[in-house]
């Protein structure tokens, strides 16, 4: 078996659920494969897409690899307008007049979101058997609107690193891995942009 690149697979693993994802905050659900070592080989890739209601969406990553060291890392960039119902109306244009949940303004000139987000990947194999990894995600966000809550989101930022290495035969011990992670995420969520928030500082 191959990856979209032509690369081979070592091994390949579902993620299936919670208690076989690598880490806490790991996303289910996915495929998991590991390559085999290949020759030193560089590649780059970008994608550019617009739609509807002002959505943007740039991507791009680069990538190295070699015998005993690799490196993958990239970013993204993505942003809308409050997408219409049926008759024409924003999502920011769909509460009642006397609701206190509708948008100041109608939400005049507000974007439903814009994200960007970086990532890293560095693997090396220092010793035959011996594999070690890091890895790096940023992601930042401001003013990400929910029409469907009460509130909106100020900020919707996240980081997370995470180290692992692993190695064949140790003592007793036919594989030992050791593993370390970190995850940061701040999200804080307001009605500011609501009229229910009128008459407050």
């Amino acid at each position: 078996m191959r990856l979209g690149t032509g690369r081979r697979l070592a091994r390949c693993g579902g993620i299936v659920g919670p208690t076989t994802a690598p880490r806490a905050g790991a996303g289910a659900g996915r495929a998991r494969g590991v390559g085999l070592p290949r020759d030193r080989h560089a590649a780059q890739r970008d994608q550019r897409g617009y739609g509807r209601f002002g959505a943007l969406d740039l991507s791009g990553t680069l990538g190295y690899g070699a015998e005993r060291l690799g490196l993958l890392a990239g970013g993204a960039y993505k942003s809308a307008q409050p997408f219409e119902s049926g008759d024409g109306l924003r999502f920011t244009e769909i509460y009642p007049a006397a609701s206190p949940n509708r948008y100041r303004g109608a939400g005049a000139g507000l974007d439903a979101y814009a994200l960007r987000t970086g990532w890293a990947k560095l693997t090396g194999a220092p010793a035959a058997g011996q594999r070690g990894e890091l890895s790096i995600a940023y992601q930042q966000a401001d003013d990400v609107l929910y029409p469907y809550l009460k509130m909106d989101a100020r900020g919707d930022d996240a980081a997370r690193v995470n180290g692992a290495f692993e190695t064949g035969a140790l003592g007793p011990l036919s594989r030992a891995r050791a593993q370390a992670y970190f995850n940061r995420v701040e999200h804080d969520m307001d009605d500011a942009r609501r009229c229910s928030s009128w008459g407050r500082a």
